[in-house]
């Protein structure tokens, strides 16, 4: 009985590491864009202007 293989329990598995590795991954975006975000506002690197500027041309 023990080598039998439940269909239900594989698919949870799967499902549940998909959740957590993607979980995973929001945290550490969510976690650099604020770190951007209060280094920005601290030193005032002038970055978010850069970011605007991108795709101005000067003609």
């Amino acid at each position: 009985m023990n080598n039998i293989v439940d269909p239900v329990y594989i698919i949870l598995n799967v499902l549940s590491t998909l959740f957590q590795f993607l979980l995973n991954l929001i945290i550490v975006v969510a976690s650099a864009f604020i770190y951007f975000h209060l280094n920005e506002k601290r030193n005032f690197t002038g970055t978010y202007d850069r970011i605007n500027q991108i795709g101005n041309t000067e003609v």
